[in-house]
């Protein structure tokens, strides 16, 4: 029997999310049907992530349930970030089918295409994919004293969540402009997946625009593991992305994501005039900065220093006052010392960013920062995150 129904899972961040949903409009584009049961479905293709414990974990979690869910001589496809990060943990599963990230031309040969996956475009729209399974259970959140006490919270968050999921799939048109990095953070494994940076082309990411404003889409969002490093291996910057975008007609919204702060201080001076012009077109931009020590940072290679940073997103503040400045911190790098830990609380007291992500540091044996001596114990790291949740108001 032909084999002709399929479904798409997992995808962590963005990034992932518009992976999947291009795999999952490959099979569409090809005749296939797309089906929600497991149990219906031919080809079952998961999107691991690796970049964190607790996603590998989500990963694994998700595969063993699919092959006890599956029926019988379906496909299941593992492909994602945890294949070049930890391909031992795969290694005890059988009957797999695994497609590493830049060898997705496999799938043609898989279901004998008659549309290549190399002529899917940018997706554009992500809404199909439904996420990797969670480790933390609910009888865990119910016993954790943090949750309990922020209940109201939470509730509201999810809520709110859930409410604007449908609107957010619908109005916000994704445009990847780059894959990798030019980094080498210590803590990170997400570049064993992805590697050096590849930009797309200005002409190339000018269509992708252009293919969402003919669909109606008024609100774009950046994709890349570092935006600000945009066509650094083409001769290009990211400030002449930043300029094609505020040049399309009509009135557009954008959010920029993941935006290195190393990027931030390089082109600051072609950046300011830009933002104070177009501040009304930009929705939020990220800045991930990690820490609010220098010394964590150098640990981290990270290759800015604090001061810098503070001067220049104030110097931003100040000229732009509406503009939505978002970061990232990473609390419980090894080494960090309580001295080291207030640093970031009086760097997130001084700048009162208006979102930030507070991440436990997660140790992964295939990233440097794992050898690092000095480990910060789990409890500590718990009690600064708490804090840093209850300073920012963050319940992510």
């Amino acid at each position: 029997m032909k084999q002709n129904t399929y479904t798409v899972i997992g995808g962590h961040c963005p990034r992932s999310k518009e992976d999947g949903q291009t795999i999952f409009n490959f099979f569409l584009r090809n005749g296939l049907k797309p089906v929600t049961s497991i149990k219906e479905a031919d080809f079952v293709v998961i999107y691991t992530c690796g970049g964190f414990d607790d996603t590998e974990k989500s990963s694994l979690i998700t595969i063993q349930r699919i092959l006890r869910q599956k029926k019988k001589n379906a496909t299941i496809i593992v492909t994602g970030c945890l294949i070049k990060i930890n391909p031992k943990s795969l290694k005890n599963f059988k009957d797999i089918v695994v497609i590493e990230l830049d060898k997705l031309e496999q799938f043609d040969t898989l279901i004998q295409a008659d549309v290549s996956f190399e002529q899917i475009p940018n997706p554009g729209i992500i809404e199909n994919i439904p996420p990797l399974d969670s480790e933390k259970k609910l009888f865990d959140r119910l016993v954790d004293p943090y949750y309990i006490k922020n209940i109201p919270q939470y509730v509201r968050y999810y809520l709110n969540k859930l409410a604007s999921t449908k609107l957010k799939t619908e109005k916000i048109y994704h445009v990847r402009i780059c894959r990798g990095c030019l980094g080498n953070c210590s803590y990170c494994s997400i570049k064993l997946a992805h590697g050096s940076l590849k930009s797309k082309t200005v002409s190339q990411i000018q269509k992708d625009f252009q293919q969402g404003l003919k669909k109606g889409y008024h609100t774009f969002k950046l994709i890349g593991q570092d935006i600000g490093s945009y066509g650094v291996d083409l001769d290009t910057t990211i400030v002449e992305i930043l300029k094609l975008f505020f040049s399309l007609p009509g009135e557009n919204k954008i959010i920029i994501t993941d935006f290195n702060p190393r990027w931030l201080i390089k082109y600051y001076d072609l950046l300011e005039p830009l933002f104070m012009t177009n501040h009304h077109k930009i929705l939020n931009i990220r800045f991930p900065i990690e820490s609010g020590s220098n010394k964590i940072l150098g640990l981290m290679r990270r290759p800015y220093k604090i001061e810098d940073v503070k001067k220049y997103i104030k110097r931003m503040r100040e000229k732009i006052p509406n503009l939505q400045i978002y970061t990232h911190i990473i609390v419980g790098f090894p080494g960090e010392s309580d001295e080291d830990f207030q640093q970031t609380v009086d760097l997130l007291n001084e700048i009162q960013f208006d979102s930030v992500g507070v991440f436990s540091y997660s140790d992964r044996s295939m990233a440097e920062s794992f050898h690092m001596k000095y480990k910060v114990p789990l409890k500590v790291i718990q009690k600064r995150v708490k804090q840093l949740k209850k300073q920012t108001k963050a319940i992510e």
